[in-house]
């Protein structure tokens, strides 16, 4: 289990509950009751969620699903990104729970802008280009003269044009503003 994870995340519960947490108790053990995890919800969404705070297994185990389905169906945080109540409550797959609550983090910085600071990359936003038939065209079929280069119907600023000589083509790569090659 990556440390650097695991401290990120405790950081980011401290700071958006405004609480500290107990720096010697094991971080995973002190979110098994999933009432840490429920509060996180609540905070961020600012919805009536009901937790209990409980030693019986079955209500923790509860609490845990509770945040699971609030992360997944209200702030979007993917399936593939979240863990299972058995990878905390039984301590299966700590890492994941990790990463989970950095997903979380991330899609509840996204849909509530804010009121949480997400953890990690920022999640890509959609940038949809449209690409007139002629350039779709050469980016297609990608091997061009200078002189179709020279001629490219290219709007300033849209499409930068990397230029690759080869010894008998010139190849055409189209970048746009963020260094993304397009094709």
């Amino acid at each position: 289990m990556s440390k650097q994870l695991e401290q990120e995340a405790r950081e980011w519960i401290e700071k958006t509950l405004q609480i500290s947490l107990n720096a010697n108790e094991d971080f995973l053990d002190q979110l098994r009751s999933g009432t840490l995890l429920c509060r996180i919800c609540k905070e961020v969404l600012q919805a009536n969620i009901r937790y209990k705070e409980s030693n019986m297994p079955f209500v923790q185990m509860e609490n845990i699903s509770t945040f699971i389905n609030y992360a997944q169906q209200v702030v979007g945080v993917p399936s593939q990104d979240m863990f299972q109540t058995a990878d905390l409550f039984e301590r299966r797959n700590d890492e994941q729970v990790l990463r989970a609550i950095h997903s979380f983090s991330r899609y509840a910085a996204k849909k509530f802008p804010g009121k949480v600071q997400g953890l990690g990359p920022k999640l890509a936003e959609k940038k949809p280009r449209t690409f007139s038939p002629q350039q779709q065209r050469v980016l297609r079929e990608g091997t061009h003269s200078l002189q179709e280069v020279n001629e490219l119907p290219f709007l300033p600023g849209e499409i930068l044009l990397e230029i690759c000589i080869d010894i008998s083509t010139v190849q055409i790569a189209a970048k746009n503003n963020e260094n993304e090659y397009c094709t």
